[in-house]
């Protein structure tokens, strides 16, 4: 079984098995508590409204904070739980209690600074997680530090249709020199499929680039076809012309097993298992602490090379890395390519193309 077998079944069941777990839950209890707190995201200011007890009840981002968006708030708890709580305990903000008369439950309204601590604390594993995000630039940020001028647009996972998006992309002036799409699962084959039908990339003027994945996959070619041709792709192996005997007998064995050359994904997979059972090994346990000691000291030969950790820490995001993993650029220039045959047009050392970009139709 490999690893896109399972990723597909995740894929498929997952969302029936939550959907069917979510109607075993037990109600929550007769207290609800309701709270809102603002964030930051992509440089615009929204509020994160959330209703808990004990756990999480459900959470809603709104661009205002007053009685319309405690009343969306209170309307979808009601909806999705089907009944009224016992008492509604909420912050001094009036938009709560506003909202509650206006559903006719202002009886069950509870008001107080002191009293909604529980929701109040429930932001805080939210509030830590974006210090911490602050020390990292968006991609759109560092481009335009470099006077590179971008657009970013977020598109839903269950989408199928992306013609307006990419509508709005191609009218651009000027028209956009790469269209990178980094978006999780076989989502990216659609909007593949449709930049190639409205012939706006990958063409002369717009290359198109996806993160791996999906696009190093023969699934793609069954899904996208001849549009699939000219794609850039980010794959994480050596140039097959580097593999060490490890790689090469792996190589053998996958292609044996599953009739497709591996992609570099499942070499990454592969030596991560291995890497953890030797750390395992090395330390005679499993405490995560014994663990990581085993690791700082590890020396492994995998598929994708010779595996250290670093233990220093300037840069500080270079503590535990692997420094020497390999990540290259390919680009399909024939139908049905897979991705060790498919041209490197970067890292220049690596590059098998004679040209950074294979530009259709030349």
């Amino acid at each position: 079984m490999s690893y896109e077998t399972v990723r597909r079944w995740v894929n498929h069941f997952g969302p029936r098995i939550a959907a069917d777990l979510r109607k075993r839950r037990l109600k929550p209890h007769t207290t609800w508590h309701l709270d809102e707190v603002y964030l930051k995201i992509d440089g615009r200011m929204v509020y994160l409204w959330r209703a808990v007890e004990g756990e999480v009840l459900d959470v809603l981002i709104q661009s205002k904070r007053n009685k319309h968006a405690a009343g969306k708030l209170m309307r979808k708890l009601l909806k999705k739980y089907a009944f009224v709580p016992e008492r509604l305990v909420t912050g001094d903000l009036r938009s709560y209690g506003a909202a509650a008369h206006q559903l006719g439950i202002e009886s069950r309204h509870q008001r107080g600074r002191w009293k909604n601590n529980r929701a109040e604390n429930s932001h805080q594993p939210t509030r830590r997680r974006e210090r911490k995000m602050q020390r990292f630039k968006s991609a759109g940020g560092v481009l335009e530090k470099k006077g590179i001028p971008s657009s970013v647009i977020t598109v839903q996972m269950s989408q199928q249709d992306f013609t307006p998006e990419l509508l709005r992309l191609m009218s651009g002036n000027p028209r956009p020199d790469l269209l990178m799409m980094i978006i999780a699962g076989e989502a990216v084959y659609p909007i593949i499929k449709q930049a190639c039908e409205q012939s706006f990339a990958p063409s002369k003027a717009t290359a198109l680039y996806s993160g791996g994945g999906p696009a190093l996959e023969k699934e793609l070619w069954e899904t996208a076809g001849e549009c699939a041709k000219y794609l850039i792709a980010e794959d994480v192996a050596l140039p097959a012309a580097q593999w060490n005997d490890v790689a090469k007998k792996f190589s053998a064995n996958f292609e044996k097993q599953y009739s497709r050359p591996p992609t570099g994904t499942a070499m990454e997979a592969y030596d991560d298992l291995k890497i953890v059972a030797q750390a395992i090994r090395d330390a005679g346990s499993t405490k995560p602490a014994a663990i990581i000691q085993a690791l700082e000291k590890l020396k492994f030969t995998g598929t994708r090379g010779e595996y250290s950790f670093s233990t220093e820490k300037s840069p500080a995001w270079a503590y535990h890395q692997f420094m020497k993993a390999p990540i290259m650029l390919i680009e399909y220039d024939k139908e049905g390519q897979s991705a060790d045959q498919a041209p490197i047009i970067y890292p220049r050392e690596w590059a098998t193309a004679k040209e950074l970009y294979l530009k259709p139709g030349k």
